[in-house]
């Protein structure tokens, strides 16, 4: 009797978790009041109903970790979206030893690099006059505007007990900038040392705020950025200028304590423009189609979604076609020509697929004599702890070629040498393991309905028989 009764409950336990997939409402906790259940906004039915080839896949936008916050109530995990649609991005897709590698690529998906369009100077606005390096710990030598909107300085550094050096760079006016939505930045450094420096570009009003942190630099290097006014990409201290005030730049350079002499010779070429609107870049387009990106999906939801994916979110709408618009979410459908496997290099090098099943691909690549060792990229995670999930054979005339793996830009990539053909046949072949990763994904999201039939059929066969 005492088995039966638990089998019952059992199977209750069972039924009332399962009930928000038939009816979409998500219970809260019956012994904390404030905690309220929500309902599942319909939208979402859309991203189970996109379709994806196994080598297809659906970016979501913006970016998030592991743990989602939603404005309907949402707060968990990303897996959430993995049970609507397994082709979605995310950090999970990569194993928790290869996070640095997906990272890069994840970043590069979710960090939509952007131009702006119709730019105007904004370092033109700076009084050259009035700049100066704070506290002592340097000399401006001499700044200087060049005639396309930029600014050269040429700064010597002391070392000193700070790390760091500001120059500050007052504009001659306050400038509203809230009409503009981007920003761009080139800067560029170079100096005698072989030295790391880390720039750090402020935009500031009367009480500054909202620092937008440069990349790491090399001496010599650059780095171009694009940021959205208003937002901090990485805001130091926790707080936002005012746009419609703002007095000017402030360029700080960390890394003072490296060098070996007690001053740096530095020139900066800056470069600040601001624009109405602004498109996706050539490199950003690239890796959608390197990855095979069918889909975006863009959630409003998210807690991550601020002003500057309300303006990326517009750049796709006016760009790729729409799919579906809805309360909470947007659909957009890439321009990208999806392929099991791509021919990065050389440019020239033409592929053809002649068959594509679930168990392996055949490719014929044709190139040019003499064209040196061709780049084939399979739009998988490159993982050095994980066992290869694919087998490259390459043949020119029936005679097996060397291939060579790399990692390229985190997923896998292979330098294939002609060897004087110019037409070659490609078989990509996915292992037992690869195929066994699904399979084992499959059975842990059936457990549940598992352990339902199992508790069913032992309930049934415990009940008392009817004689006859």
């Amino acid at each position: 009797m005492f088995a039966k009764a638990f089998i019952i409950v059992l199977l209750v336990l069972l039924l009332l978790t399962s009930l928000p997939i038939f009816s979409g409402q998500v219970f809260g906790q019956y012994y904390d009041e404030s905690i309220k259940g929500f309902v599942i906004p319909k939208d979402y039915r859309i991203v189970m109903d996109l379709e994806a080839k196994p080598y297809e896949h659906i970016l979501l936008l913006p970016a998030t970790s592991t743990y989602v916050s939603t404005s309907w109530g949402w707060q968990g995990s990303i897996g959430w979206y993995h049970m609507l649609n397994g082709a979605i991005l995310s950090y999970t897709f990569a194993p928790y030893s290869e996070y640095t590698s997906w990272e890069e690529v994840y970043g590069m998906l979710t960090r939509p690099q952007l131009k702006v369009v119709d730019g105007v100077s904004l370092t033109s606005q700076v009084n050259v006059e009035k700049a100066y390096v704070w506290g002592g710990q340097g000399e401006l030598l001499y700044a200087r505007l060049l005639e396309n909107g930029s600014l050269l300085l040429d700064v010597v550094l002391h070392k000193s007990g700070w790390d760091y050096a500001d120059i500050i760079l007052p504009f001659t006016r306050p400038l509203n900038i809230s009409m503009y939505k981007l920003l761009e930045i080139d800067l560029s450094i170079s100096g005698e040392e072989n030295v790391t420096l880390t720039p750090w570009l402020f935009i500031y009003s009367d009480n500054f705020a909202g620092a937008h942190i440069l990349d790491t630099i090399t001496l010599p290097g650059s780095v171009s950025r694009v940021y959205a006014v208003g937002v901090s990409d990485k805001p130091w201290p926790d707080s936002i200028y005012d746009p419609n005030h703002i007095t000017g730049f402030m360029l700080r350079i960390y890394g003072l304590q490296k060098i070996n002499n007690s001053r740096l010779y530095v020139k900066i070429l800056l470069r600040v423009e601001v624009g109405n609107r602004a498109i996706l870049s050539e490199t950003y387009l690239d890796m959608l189609s390197l990855l095979n990106v069918k889909y975006i999906i863009v959630d409003r939801s998210l807690n991550t979604y601020n002003k500057f994916w309300e303006i990326v979110d517009q750049i796709l709408r006016e760009n790729f076609k729409t799919i579906y618009d809805g309360e909470v979410l947007s659909v957009y459908r890439t321009p990208v020509n999806t392929s099991p496997i791509k021919i990065v290099e050389p440019s020239n090098a033409k592929m053809e697929i002649l068959e594509c099943k679930s168990s392996f691909i055949k490719a014929r690549i044709t190139m040019q004599e003499d064209g040196g060792k061709a780049l084939m990229v399979v739009p998988l995670l490159y993982s050095s702890s994980l066992p290869n999930p694919v087998k490259i054979e390459v043949y020119a005339n029936g005679k097996p070629l060397e291939v060579e793996p790399i990692s390229y830009r985190g997923l896998r990539g292979y330098y294939i040498d002609p060897n004087g053909y110019s037409n070659l046949t490609v078989i990509v072949s996915y292992t037992e393991k690869f195929k066994m990763l699904y399979v084992s994904i499959l059975i842990f999201n059936l457990i549940p309905l598992l352990l339902f039939l199992l508790s069913f059929i032992l309930y049934l066969r415990g009940s008392p028989k009817v004689e006859q």
